[in-house]
């Protein structure tokens, strides 16, 4: 498998073949929410595009929030489920070298999605607690960090 890292355009979005997860987060942004999310990640974050044999496989970064705090963003499409250890190692190596303008870089991950957590853990990210009802349908949200 031969995994190529392509800086993020926003364009890239359009050939993602979303999980169930990402089309539920769609669905309840709606499309022009959904839109400017993009947007501001093509704009405010430093981001990649992970392609796989031509196919976007998934498109992330870390947005910064302010001076010395970054947000990591990932948005998969289903290729990545049945390929994420076997991409993790490079995936992993750009999202640390994303980490080091950052004091603090956190992640934000819905319970119930095990590879999701463990990507998180593979790139450095320790479990800090718990967000109760954090998510757009009341669903419980793990956060994770790293510090400097």
């Amino acid at each position: 498998m031969t995994l190529r890292i392509i800086p993020f355009e926003e364009i890239h979005m359009d050939f993602i073949r979303p999980r169930e997860y990402e089309k539920d987060m769609i669905e309840f942004m709606g499309i022009e929410r959904y839109q400017n999310m993009v947007k501001l990640y093509a704009c405010n974050s430093k981001a990649f595009t992970a392609i796989n044999n031509g196919e976007v496989v998934c498109c992330g970064g870390v947005l910064k929030v302010w001076d010395r705090v970054g947000e990591v963003w990932i948005f998969c499409s289903e290729l990545m489920d049945d390929n994420i250890f076997s991409m993790s190692r490079q995936l992993i190596k750009h999202f640390r070298e994303e980490f080091d303008e950052f004091d603090r870089v956190q992640a934000a991950i819905k319970l119930g999605f095990p590879k999701a957590i463990r990507l998180a853990e593979c790139v450095g990210l320790e479990y800090e607690g718990t967000l109760r009802k954090f998510g757009p349908d009341g669903s419980d949200y793990a956060m994770y960090g790293r510090i400097k």
